[in-house]
């Protein structure tokens, strides 16, 4: 099934995602990204999750924290002092009120370029994640920007759905096992992997 499946979540589930991302990750960014993904993106009632959860800035406090001590645990030199945090706030931002980066539109085909030309993977950069963390919902809202891509390009150039999805998770999978950890795109590597059919 292309997409991602929506459940609605519980107050006790929210509680234990709170104390869970504040206290027993230690580090654990892995898991920290899959519990924001089955918590906040597969929620089908996200705003009360989040409302529940506390203001955007509390979201990615949390997230932030357990960025820092996998940083200190692994014995890196990085406060995360560059762009990552902006994808984070990007991210739950666009989450919380569906509010874009400026000139989203304008961005996403050179994304889609970069993303087409390595079947690998190739690490992504950062204004190429935000692209990417406004385009799964609403499901179809990715299928339309291809379907305007390919609409400007010869037929040697158009992308092709399943290829190009697999792309993404090729390049998304790349960026987030960097030594040095980029947790939005851990996040959407969850959302686009479960977007495969």
């Amino acid at each position: 099934m292309y997409g991602v499946t929506y459940d609605r979540r519980n107050s006790s589930e929210i509680r234990e995602f709170k104390e869970n991302v504040l206290h027993d990750h230690r580090g654990d960014i892995e898991k920290m990204c899959e519990e924001v993904f089955e918590i906040v993106v597969r929620a089908e009632n996200r705003d009360d999750v989040l409302d529940k959860i506390g203001n955007g800035e509390e979201l990615y406090g949390h997230i932030l924290k357990c960025c820092k001590e996998y940083i200190e645990n692994e014995g890196h030199c990085d406060d995360m002092s560059d762009e990552r945090e902006d994808n984070l706030q990007n991210f739950i931002k666009y989450l919380m009120n569906k509010t874009e980066p400026e000139n989203i539109s304008e961005r996403y085909r050179e994304t889609f370029q970069n993303i087409i030309s390595n079947d690998d993977g190739m690490e992504l950069t950062y204004d190429e994640i935000d692209v990417l963390s406004t385009l799964f919902e609403p499901s179809k809202k990715l299928k339309n920007s291809i379907k305007d891509y390919n609409s400007s390009q010869d037929s040697n150039n158009r992308i092709d759905w399943p290829d190009f999805l697999k792309n993404v998770v090729n390049h998304l999978e790349i960026t987030k096992d960097r030594k040095v950890p980029n947790p939005c795109a851990m996040i959407l590597y969850h959302i686009y992997s479960n977007m495969i059919d």
